[in-house]
């Protein structure tokens, strides 16, 4: 969880690199003025959504800033995207990974994937409008959850249905696989008692 400046500039290193000394000097002085700390995260994830992680170098002061000025008909226009993007494909027996939180909030608040596939169509109008407002709620103030597969009606699993930046639904199935899961506790007692054995 990023609660600070100093956090922020960190967590977007980790992705995209190193700031140069002059530009980090600059940010550092920018993002108290431009931005109140308890929002930080919700800009992090904005900026991990817009720019990839094939981008080799952090975003400047340009991209922040203009990811700051987005209006509500700006976030209108992004949630008129993704409801295309939802209901194009798929039906309500798949499971599926979107790697926009806002979007998963979105599914989540119909009361998940198999949910919103289900909708009555006689209002669809209606449940995009729904939708296109929780969206630019959740742009303003991220929503507290975490990226998860939503699961479908079938009681079947399988490989998830992606939606959004394949990189990105990747990594997030590789991490939730059950044998990730075990490797991390592994690699973690292993480390406990290396640490154990020192003293």
């Amino acid at each position: 969880m990023i609660k600070t400046y100093t956090d922020f500039i960190t967590q977007i290193e980790g992705v995209y690199g190193v700031y140069n000394p002059a530009l980090k000097a600059e940010l550092a002085m920018y993002l108290p003025a431009k931005i109140r700390q308890e929002d930080l995260q919700s800009l992090y994830w904005k900026i991990r959504e817009e720019y990839t992680t094939s981008y080799k170098t952090p975003p400047d002061l340009t991209q922040i800033h203009a990811l700051l000025k987005k209006s509500d008909r700006d976030y209108e226009a992004e949630a008129h995207e993704w409801w295309n993007t939802l209901t194009r494909t798929g039906c309500s027996l798949d499971d599926v990974v979107i790697s926009n939180l806002r979007a998963q909030a979105c599914i989540e608040d119909f009361g998940g994937w198999a949910e919103f596939c289900q909708r009555d169509p006689q209002y669809e109008s209606l449940h995009q409008q729904k939708f296109t407002k929780w969206f630019v709620m959740y742009s303003h103030k991220l929503p507290d959850r975490e990226a998860k597969v939503l699961l479908g009606d079938s009681t079947r699993r399988r490989e998830p249905l992606m939606f959004g930046l394949k990189d990105e639904c990747r990594k997030y199935l590789e991490y939730s696989k059950p044998e990730g899961a075990v490797l991390k506790i592994a690699d973690t007692m292993t480390r406990d008692m290396r640490i154990g054995n020192e003293h």
